[in-house]
C-alpha cells in the first residue's frame, strides 16, 4: 500500500494487521512499525491489541532509517516521476 510506505519514508511508525502486504513492503515488527496478529482483533482479545498500543505509544521518540526498494511498485514510474504535482 502507498500509505504504509509514505508512512515509513516519513519515519513514522506503523501499526498496521500482520498481513503479507505489510511484509513485503519492510514492515518489521517491533523497528519500525508494529505488526498486529489477525487474532488481537476478536473480542475475546482485546488485552493483546492494548498491549500492542502501549509498546508503539512507549517506543514513540525511537528514530529509524528505512531504506525501501522502490522496484516493488510496478507503477512507480507513472506514479511518483510525475512533474504535474
Amino acid at each position: 500500500s502507498y500509505s504504509f510506505t509514505e508512512a515509513l519514508m516519513a519515519g513514522v511508525k506503523i501499526i498496521c494487521t500482520d498481513i503479507p502486504a505489510a511484509r513485503e513492503i519492510g514492515v518489521v515488527n517491533g523497528n519500525n512499525g508494529f505488526l498486529v496478529p489477525w487474532e488481537a482483533f476478536d473480542d475475546n482479545n482485546k488485552e493483546q491489541l492494548r498491549k500492542i498500543v502501549l509498546e508503539a505509544y512507549k517506543n514513540k521518540d525511537m528514530k529509524f532509517e528505512y531504506n525501501y526498494d522502490y522496484s516493488k511498485f510496478r507503477d512507480y514510474e507513472n506514479v511518483f516521476s510525475k512533474n504535474d504535482f
